[in-house]
């Protein structure tokens, strides 16, 4: 007996983690390019110098073309990041349901990973384009085109890279289960 109550206990724990991280998820997925459309679209020229960091005088005459194409870039990288969370959240549904070895569990895994790998590669692109809006009015011989590599980048990349291969094995393995599963 107190093993089924320890395995009842397992699972309301269980069911109720992975009910406060979907949402969470949900919440992150709609928050972030929300956010990020804001700063960019709304943030004082100034602010924007000062986070890049590039002199002030280069965004004087930040006008609404450049700040609309900074905008576009700062948030590109996001977009992927926030479809892995929605996906990630369908996978948390499914453990909440008891079903965290299934087909939808494994593809929602699988994707949200997929989602992380593709926003550490765009945020590596997209960094380097903005460098190139935000030095558009510099002097000439002043234009930047600044690369950023952190190792938390480097570390997201391989993180992503492994979760995705282990999504997608769990991804076989369940489709796998449940054709077995026909048969019976």
């Amino acid at each position: 007996m107190t093993t089924a109550v320890s395995d009842a206990t397992r699972r309301q724990r269980i069911a109720t983690l992975s009910q406060v991280t979907r949402v969470a998820a949900l919440v992150i997925a709609v928050a972030l390019p929300l956010a990020g459309l804001t700063y960019w679209g709304f943030a004082p020229a100034a602010t924007l110098a000062a986070a890049a960091p590039v002199p002030a005088a280069w965004l004087a005459e930040f006008g609404l073309g450049q700040r609309l194409l900074a905008t576009l870039l700062a948030v590109l990288p996001v977009l992927p990041l926030s479809w892995g969370l929605l996906r990630l959240a369908s996978a948390l549904e499914a453990f909440r349901q008891g079903r965290a070895f299934g087909l939808v569990a494994a593809t929602g895994m699988r994707d949200f990973a997929i989602g992380v790998f593709a926003c550490t590669l765009l945020k590596l692109i997209s960094g380097a384009l903005v460098s190139v809006v935000l030095s558009w009015n510099a002097p000439a011989g002043q234009k930047q085109l600044a690369i950023s590599v952190s190792s938390d980048m480097l570390l997201m990349l391989i993180v992503g890279a492994v979760l995705t291969l282990v999504g997608w094995a769990l991804t076989e393995a369940a489709a796998i289960a449940e054709e077995n599963a026909q048969f019976i």
